[in-house]
């Protein structure tokens, strides 16, 4: 195995490890610092789904919630979102807990942030 040093084009300092089957690893050391924590990213989208999922069925219904107008298509949106919104919370969740150990904290906290409205709208609406 060869072991280099090299400069990328982002300046970033990477070492790339050459296997017996001249096969090009890169074991990139700094690449936590750089970017975004990716569990934290990944709670983040994870929390707008069941958002654009309601936004989704108020633009189709028209803005109306009475089954008389176009509000009858909550009858398609709510069974959506009771089965999604539930597991995409609980994953996001979990992904933003483990988020925070990461360098770049900041979307995980956004995530769980957003993720708590959520709850606090839910809670809300059906009391």
């Amino acid at each position: 195995m060869i072991n280099e040093n090299n400069k990328g084009n982002d300046g970033i300092d990477s070492l790339k490890t050459v296997s017996s089957n001249n096969t090009i690893e890169s074991n990139d050391t700094d690449s936590h610092i750089i970017y975004y924590n990716e569990k934290g990213k990944k709670s983040l989208y994870l929390c707008f789904v069941p958002i654009v999922i309601f936004l989704i069925g108020y633009i189709h219904s028209g803005g109306s919630f009475s089954e008389g107008d176009g509000g009858a298509v909550w009858w398609l949106y709510f069974p959506l979102l009771l089965a999604v919104s539930p597991i995409t919370m609980l994953v996001s969740i979990y992904l933003g807990i483990k988020g925070l150990k990461g360098k770049k904290k900041i979307l995980s906290y956004l995530s769980l942030l957003i993720n708590a409205l959520e709850i606090i709208f839910v809670i809300t609406v059906f009391k």
